[in-house]
């Protein structure tokens, strides 16, 4: 999922990436952190988390694994940060025959859940999900119900946050 969009030969040498997104007519500056811990409490991004604007747990249909570990975090984050918008994403659907979750466990986890891709070329599922989490918090924006953050952090392989410069940032 990393190189869908961010293309860093060297990325795992780096502990943040930066990358500019474009969705209908604004521009969002991305920025990932790498961190793949079981739990919240291990996270070594445990402020920036609690500070995001919205969430984004990612794992993968053919690890139980990294859905167990995935359906923790959602638990914690929820408790949490129950005002951030959050949202649960299966990646590695192009390797459906060899599938360990099947897709009414992720959907019994969060209902703003989403099956991707990002191996696929062509594939549009990945940038829909950016797009409708980038719309969530820039509705919540919008009415005033959620508190500007300052930064972004990684839980599992992806969290998504604004950062003080009120530009949209990516962990994973």
């Amino acid at each position: 999922m990393y190189d869908k969009f961010f293309h860093d030969p060297h990325h795992h040498a780096k502990e943040v990436h930066h990358r500019t997104l474009g969705i209908a007519d604004e521009s969002f500056e991305l920025e990932m952190h790498e961190e793949h811990k079981v739990s919240f409490e291990q996270c070594s991004h445990t402020h920036s988390i609690e500070n995001a604007d919205a969430l984004l747990v990612i794992y993968s249909i053919i690890s139980r694994r990294s859905f167990d570990q995935a359906a923790e975090l959602v638990t914690s984050l929820e408790q949490r940060c129950p005002e951030t918008p959050l949202l649960l994403v299966a990646n590695c659907c192009d390797l459906n025959y060899k599938r360990e979750v099947e897709t009414e466990e992720g959907r019994e986890v969060s209902s703003d859940f989403v099956e991707v891709s990002a191996a696929q070329e062509g594939s549009t599922d990945l940038q829909s999900a950016l797009e409708s989490l980038l719309r969530r918090v820039a509705a919540v924006r919008e009415l005033g119900q959620h508190k500007r953050r300052r930064s972004i952090s990684n839980v599992l392989e992806s969290i998504f946050a604004w950062n003080s410069r009120g530009s949209f940032s990516i962990s994973v």
